[in-house]
């Protein structure tokens, strides 16, 4: 069962970005928890019983880094369909042969339009953590980490026997791109009030590429605004 937070996002995700936020878990991990084997038992008893528990956050909060990124894992990955709805898919996959990356970059952003909301909310949400963490380390792995997510997000809802090589090199393609040219992408992409904490703490340490001249307290800055501030 799917129960949304108020911002539109199913709970367990929004518990699991944000924990792992305040983790910093980049600071030891380098993305290398994506690919670790996930311990399915005690997923399934975590995910069971994770919406309907007042402590939520305060359980997950004491679990390591693999536990929670395996939890977002596994719900992605048990969705009824593929996030990028089995409707738009393959168009999502073919998107990456344009030639012309300004035509590429549309049709992704017109794909991602048609997206049901819940769908474009997940997506958005996922992607900026994927982009935040690559940044974080410094592009670092971002390739593997690329595959790793096509896998995750795409092939759980593919049979076997249409798993090839080309498809896998698509969708890899599809979650580089959506990473790397994450705001052109999604122009109109809105922090929650956790991510906007994280990024402005980022930002205060001189780490991050990017810049905002934002309010730690504001959860409506947008990427857009955020390129007029540079």
């Amino acid at each position: 069962q799917c129960v949304l937070d108020e911002y539109g996002l199913p709970k367990i995700i929004t518990f699991c970005l944000s924990i792992l936020y305040e983790k910093q878990g980049w600071e030891n991990s380098t993305l290398s928890w994506w690919s670790m084997l996930k311990d399915e038992e005690e997923i399934n008893l975590l995910t069971s019983d994770i919406n309907s528990r007042k402590d939520a956050k305060e359980y997950l909060s004491v679990l390591p880094i693999k536990s929670l990124t395996n939890l977002m894992r596994n719900f992605i990955e048990n969705l009824d369909e593929v996030i990028f709805t089995t409707e738009l898919c393959e168009q999502f996959e073919m998107s990456v042969i344009i030639e012309s990356t300004q035509d590429r970059i549309h049709q992704i952003i017109s794909l991602c339009e048609l997206l049901p909301p819940l769908n474009f909310q997940l997506v958005q949400h996922f992607f900026y953590f994927l982009r935040f963490f690559s940044e974080a380390t410094n592009n670092q792995k971002i390739t593997k980490l690329a595959s790793d997510v096509a896998r995750m997000i795409v092939f759980p809802h593919v049979p076997y026997t249409r798993r090839s090589f080309e498809q896998l090199s698509r969708y890899s393609t599809l979650v580089y791109i959506m990473i790397k040219k994450f705001s052109r992408i999604f122009v109109n992409f809105t922090l929650l009030p956790f991510e906007q904490d994280i990024h402005v703490a980022w930002e205060i340490s001189g780490n991050s590429q990017q810049y905002i001249n934002g309010s730690q307290n504001s959860s409506t800055i947008t990427l857009d605004q955020q390129q007029q501030q540079q």
